[in-house]
């Protein structure tokens, strides 16, 4: 089997690691699916070990993994850098590796790519069908939630749809119509789930792209760089609350006011350095912005959806100059020979890479960083290299797989892991838990992952039944000031009050998030998703006089 072959059949060779974590996420509960892709990042890793040159992009993503592991140091949340910066070092190298093992073969591989692109949508597809549960799969395979899917696949399949663009025969003609048959039923969530329509915007992007690359050579820069100023001019516009996101659905809503969270997190130094590797979870919760997005979808963010403001948030305009510099050097050399197919192609999936890229943060997963890394080898194959001082420096890329390695061990073993497994672990283990054990457990899981949306006022429960009742006024004003729509917590600061519980502080907490809540339950419509969240709303603040604590 040639390397072109291998790389077709990646979604295959996805199954054995998705089977794993199912099987050890039956033994520990909170193992994440859909994270599997990391064991490929560390078998690309081992690839590297033979490398004797490096592409020109090497450098500036190695000073930006530098930055970002100096970021380490003022991250509020460094597990969870720590990971990160793990699972990047990991996908560089394995770029790398995968770009020499490439090499080897004289034969293009952007065929390959793209087919192996499509057997990742429609192997999630199937997932949200009956399948998913005939191959022990469930929902989340193989890059976990559909969104992650579409945004490590899609550029992948926007090489095909590009050659056929280009008049690559009835091959591609049979490869468009079933991207596109793919692509309908998961836009549509024809087969379950919320519909993406993610897969509208970069699709689309990739086949303006391609249309444009056909052109003229006189026309091509310009429509490529309107395009982009408008699709921007798009994105900040949504930012700035033109039009209702709303009509997209809840998701979109969430998202428009995250992105607004971001912005409001980047002021003073933040701006230059960010606030730390992976530190969207606990700042974003901190900024005025965020109880909109808490009442559209009451939930968490663990990442901000969109990859420049992650970037922003993670490490300043200097980790941002960073990655520009080296998307630059990545792009420049397939610029030089757009007039050429398998070049066309590549710059059309790194357009859809791009768009997609506004609306995601798809690089806070393995599968992300996986679709990436492979789009990266296949554009550095052909591009400039310069010769390493020594092959011997090439041994380093073991150390990134053996560091992964041993933090995918810990989290199939039951500990570590993302975000969404440390909470979820947290509330296996809070199920049964004594008093004491719930305030030492919430106050370790705050420790870890910040404020998240509600532990703050599970804090303010357990420091209550403590009898540690200034603490918990304390902890429960602070709760109220970052989220005011949460209508718990409000319930919880008319009873304490009634009580005699409460604070100066906790009254007057209490009266600027009723002000708010009731500003935002005006602002912010009713959706399937926050309509219980809304609805307990509502009773809270027409509550005058809260029945007494149970």
């Amino acid at each position: 089997m040639n390397r072109r072959s291998v790389l077709a059949c990646l979604p295959l060779l996805l199954l054995p690691g998705c089977w794993l974590y199912w099987w050890a996420g039956g033994l520990n509960p909170g193992v994440q699916p859909g994270r599997s892709a990391a064991l490929l990042l560390v078998v690309g890793c081992f690839l590297a070990v033979r490398l004797t040159a490096v592409p020109r992009a090497a450098l500036p993503l190695l000073l930006a993994l530098a930055w970002q592991a100096a970021s380490l140091a003022w991250t509020p949340v460094p597990e969870l850098g720590l990971l990160w910066l793990v699972e990047r070092c990991a996908a560089f190298t394995a770029a790398l590796g995968c770009a020499w093992w490439l090499a080897r073969d004289d034969g293009p591989h952007e065929a390959a790519l793209a087919i192996a692109g499509l057997g990742i949508l429609a192997l999630t597809a199937a997932t949200q069908t009956g399948l998913g549960v005939s191959l022990a799969l469930g929902q989340e395979a193989p890059f976990g939630n559909v969104n992650f899917a579409v945004g490590a696949a899609l550029p992948l399949v926007a090489i095909g749809l590009t050659r056929f663009l280009h008049g690559g025969g009835a091959r591609w003609w049979v490869f468009a119509l079933a991207a596109g048959g793919v692509g309908g039923l998961l836009a549509g969530g024809h087969l379950g789930g919320d519909p993406n329509r993610a897969i509208w915007l970069g699709g689309g992007v990739a086949l303006a792209t391609a249309l444009v690359l056909r052109l003229p050579s006189r026309w091509q820069l310009p429509l490529i760089v309107g395009g982009a100023a408008l699709l921007l001019a798009a994105w900040l516009a949504a930012i700035a609350g033109v039009g209702d996101p709303g009509r997209l659905g809840a998701g979109s809503a969430f998202r428009v006011h995250i992105w607004n969270a971001a912005l409001e997190a980047l002021a003073g130094p933040a701006a230059a350095i960010g606030h730390g590797t992976a530190s969207a979870i606990a700042v974003l919760p901190e900024q005025p912005s965020f109880a909109a997005a808490w009442l559209s979808v009451p939930s968490y963010a663990e990442h901000a959806h969109s990859e420049p403001l992650q970037i922003l948030l993670d490490g300043g305009l200097v980790l941002a100059g960073l990655l520009a510099w080296a998307l630059w050097a990545t792009i420049a050399p397939l610029w030089r020979r757009r007039g050429e197919a398998q070049a066309a192609a590549l710059l059309a999936a790194w357009a859809a890479w791009a768009a997609l890229a506004l609306v995601e943060s798809h690089l806070a997963t393995p599968g992300g960083l996986l679709g990436t890394a492979l789009l990266a080898a296949v554009s550095w194959r052909s591009g400039d290299t310069r010769i390493l001082p020594s092959p011997r420096l090439s041994w380093l890329a073991v150390l990134p797989a053996l560091m992964l390695a041993a933090l995918i061990g810990r989290e199939l073993a039951g500990d570590g892991g993302n975000a969404t497994s440390i909470e979820t672990r947290a509330a296996h283990r809070l199920e049964n838990a004594t008093g004491e054990t719930r305030l030492a457990e919430f106050t370790r899981l705050r420790e870890r992952l910040g404020p998240l949306d509600q532990v703050d006022l599970q804090r303010a429960r357990a420091l209550g039944m403590s009898g540690q009742r200034q603490e918990a006024a304390a902890c429960l004003a602070g709760h109220l000031d970052r989220l005011p729509v949460d209508a718990e917590a409000l319930r919880l600061a008319a009873r304490m009050r009634l009580a005699g519980a409460g604070s100066p502080d906790l009254a007057a907490a209490e009266a600027r998030a009723r002000q708010r809540a009731t500003a935002l339950l005006a602002a912010i419509p009713e959706n399937p998703v926050n309509r219980a969240a809304r609805g307990a709303l509502t009773a809270a603040l027409a509550a005058d006089d809260p029945a007494p604590a149970p």
